[in-house]
């Protein structure tokens, strides 16, 4: 967490710099509360006739992971769910996160101080994203040849993800102050995995999960409110 100050300085500083000149939109993307994550696009317009805005992205992440299917057998860790033992403890895992992103969304058709009806955008853009995995798994130490003795532990695995976003989409203008915005698009991101645990959780199931490195899909909306 000690890089959570760093961000948040930094994310005031953009804005401290730009409010005087800029009109402000806020933006809140609900899907993204379905993998724990509360994510806010701050839409920074210039009050001139300009063809793009600065878009400042701040994460917080918070809740419970699902730990079935998210940990594999090995000699050190069995999986919940599948095991007579899974009444022994092993729970869902904590979730604690925090990052920011910064990019530029360019209108296509207009400038972007015009109220029309759509607006039809390109968006691109780099995050950071830390993410905080606890948990509790067990392991066997073998008391002889026959008993063994099952043993409570705990662990940590820590994601540092980097990526890059591009989408298109369409502004939608419901009022003057209310807007939706439709996108659709493509990103990459790098993670890098550390774990404190012998027998480590396997977030990396599918593109959508903690630990994934690779190429995913983007597609959704978000509720713009014009402050």
């Amino acid at each position: 967490m000690k890089k959570l100050p760093f961000l948040v300085l930094l994310l005031f500083s953009y804005l401290s710099v730009f409010c005087q000149e800029k009109k402000i939109y806020v933006f809140f993307s609900p899907t993204n509360l379905f993998f724990n994550t509360i994510k806010f696009d701050i839409e920074l317009l210039s009050t001139k006739k300009t063809m793009h805005s600065l878009i400042i992205t701040p994460f917080f992440q918070i809740g419970k992971t699902n730990v079935l299917g998210g940990a594999y057998f090995n000699s050190d860790n069995f999986k919940a769910g599948l095991t007579p033992f899974t009444n022994l403890g092993e729970r869902n895992d904590n979730l604690l996160g925090y990052g920011l992103g910064i990019g530029q969304k360019r209108y296509l058709l207009g400038d972007s101080t015009n109220i029309t009806k759509h607006k039809v955008f390109l968006f691109y853009g780099v995050y950071y994203l830390h993410s905080n995995i606890e948990y509790t798994y067990f392991t066997d130490v073998f008391l002889d040849k026959v008993f063994t003795k099952r043993v409570s532990n705990t662990g940590t695995d820590k994601f540092d993800v980097f990526g890059f976003q591009t989408t298109m989409g369409d502004r939608i203008q419901i009022t003057n102050r209310f807007m939706i915005d439709i996108y659709a698009g493509i990103g990459i991101k790098n993670t890098k995995t550390n774990t404190t645990a012998k027998g480590h959780r396997n977030y990396s199931r599918s593109m959508f999960d903690y630990g994934y490195s690779g190429i995913n899909p983007l597609l959704g909306a978000r509720f713009g409110y014009k402050i």
